[in-house]
């Protein structure tokens, strides 16, 4: 029952982040928004500050572009590592959507 609860829970916190989109401005939406979307909503949240089982508030991050991808491939003390889950490109994509959440 509870594992059926939890699943639930993050489909609806999938939907309601999928219903918001952060567009370039040309109005094309970001790379890396569905990716962030996909992998990182669940955590970090919509706007970056959810700050679920232990994620960290990525609007307040001081993280450089060069740092992000590396924490993204490696993973952090609680995030997994995604090097073997996305591409180089998805990984730069999101580490760069990252920065509009500051």
């Amino acid at each position: 029952m509870v594992l059926k609860f939890g699943s639930s829970l993050i489909a609806v916190l999938a939907l309601i982040s999928c219903a918001n989109s952060t567009a370039n401005s040309d109005g094309s939406e970001h790379p890396g928004k569905e990716v962030y979307d996909n992998f990182c909503v669940v955590c970090h949240g919509d706007d970056g500050k959810l700050k679920l089982s232990g994620a960290f508030d990525l609007s307040i991050s001081d993280m450089t572009m060069d740092q992000r991808i590396l924490l993204l491939n490696n993973g952090g003390q609680i995030m997994p590592p995604f090097a073997e889950v996305l591409s180089e490109q998805q990984i730069t994509d999101v580490a760069d959507y990252i920065e509009n959440l500051r």
